[in-house]
């Protein structure tokens, strides 16, 4: 048989599909690895979303260990409305502006865009720069809040509040 072109290309195509039967692709199904991870956490001050009482009347002056903020509500009216303005900074250290928003442990914190705006939660979040419930925070604006407490018959407080930020 006389070797052309083609009978060479065919040869090797052959090989090749041959050798990768007998030697396998390389690909895998699944892995399974253990890695050691550390996660380590940042005070409010070197973190990339800063949060800061600025009201004295808020905060007891003790300083915490950087993962909690501690309102104290010593200071409230009963049966009424107390609004804190400012009462908390927010702070984008990142590199990127981020959607912030604030919820209560059981549903009763939120932002608003008027210290009238009471939807019978205890404790509510003004500033003018909300929209819906959502607080945009740029790299180069910091963004004051007014804190508003209601104390009332039928108006929790929150055991805690949860703010989230995002880059979406």
């Amino acid at each position: 048989m006389k070797s052309n072109r083609r009978s060479v290309l065919i040869g090797l195509g052959a090989l090749t599909v041959g050798g990768g039967a007998v030697f396998g692709t390389g690909a895998f199904s699944s892995v399974e690895a253990e890695r050691q991870v550390e996660v380590s956490t940042e005070g409010d001050a070197a973190a990339l979303l800063q949060l800061e009482i600025l009201s004295d009347s808020l905060h007891d002056g003790a300083d915490g260990d950087g993962n909690t903020i501690e309102f104290n509500q010593d200071s409230l009216n009963t049966d009424g409305v107390t609004r804190f303005d400012p009462g908390l900074r927010i702070g984008n250290d990142g590199s990127e502006e981020v959607t912030v928003t604030i919820s209560g442990s059981d549903g009763t914190a939120e932002l608003a865009d008027s210290a009238d705006d009471d939807d019978g939660n205890g404790m509510y979040f003004v500033t003018s720069e909300v929209s819906g419930d959502e607080l945009t925070v740029t790299t180069e604006d910091d963004r004051e809040l007014e804190v508003v407490f209601v104390l009332g018959d039928d108006d929790d407080i929150p055991g805690s509040i949860t703010v989230s930020a995002n880059t979406e």
